[in-house]
């Protein structure tokens, strides 16, 4: 049967408990929050109480092509990126599972009756588009938060009954449907085409510079695309001869 397309985005709103993206500090137990939610076209917002206003906004879940949403049970296994730090054991820990286990995408049960499980898959191009345009001074202070923030990330809130979990999830999936069917051609997925194109003429144009490194002339480019300086080629030139110099004497 040919399944047919919603006609317009629909609006929900409720009470739940969500989970916290961070994990008790003391005892690492997981951390349920009373959260009141409203889905209004392809955003989730949820609330610290019931009058939904702007000041007791927590925090704001943008649905996108990719997303999914189902109803889950209390034994059922949980995603890993549920988590801020995506659940990952520790070194030793590691060393002492099975490689099966590590890649797994969930770890444990969700430990709560008629959640909501909401997942939002990476933006691989804001993420990439991200790291192109932030030099190596920026990466290293708002990059990498700004690469963290567009990670994949599934929210969870667990319902007083089933048939609100499934209200909330039939409207979740109606007006992802709809962001599905508005998706410009240039994306697929989430990911903007365009950045993604970007990337790949950067590493060709990287690997084709790096061929010639030790060459003063032929790399100064290279040096100056990947530095993100504000120096002019000449006075990078004049900076970068001493070490072409020792590269030159070895």
């Amino acid at each position: 049967a040919t399944s047919t397309l919603p006609t317009a985005m629909v609006s929900h709103q409720g009470t739940g408990e969500k989970l916290s993206h961070r994990k008790h500090m003391v005892t690492g137990a997981a951390v349920w929050q009373q959260r009141w939610f409203k889905l209004e076209g392809q955003q989730v917002l949820y609330f610290g109480d019931s009058s939904y206003e702007q000041s007791s906004q927590k925090g704001t879940i943008n649905l996108a092509p990719g997303c999914t949403a189902r109803v889950i049970q209390e034994n059922d296994g949980a995603r890993k990126d549920r988590y801020e730090d995506q659940d990952r054991p520790s070194v030793a820990g590691m060393m002492n599972q099975p490689m099966g286990a590590v890649l797994e995408q969930t770890s444990g049960p969700i430990g709560k009756p008629n959640c909501v499980e909401l997942h939002i898959p990476a933006a691989v191009g804001d993420m990439l588009g991200g790291a192109l345009n932030t030099s190596a001074v920026g990466m290293m202070s708002n990059g990498l938060a700004d690469i963290k923030k567009n990670q994949a990330r599934t929210y969870y809130w667990s319902c007083e009954t089933l048939a609100d979990a499934e209200a909330w999830v039939n409207a979740l999936n109606n007006n992802i449907k709809l962001a599905v069917a508005k998706q410009s051609p240039a994306s697929v997925g989430g990911v903007d085409l365009g950045k993604v194109d970007g990337a790949l003429a950067m590493a060709r144009n990287m690997q084709n510079d790096q061929k010639n490194m030790t060459d003063a002339n032929e790399s100064l480019g290279w040096y100056h695309r990947s530095l993100g300086t504000q120096l002019t080629m000449d006075q990078l030139y004049e900076k970068l001869m001493p070490f072409y110099d020792q590269l030159h004497k070895a």
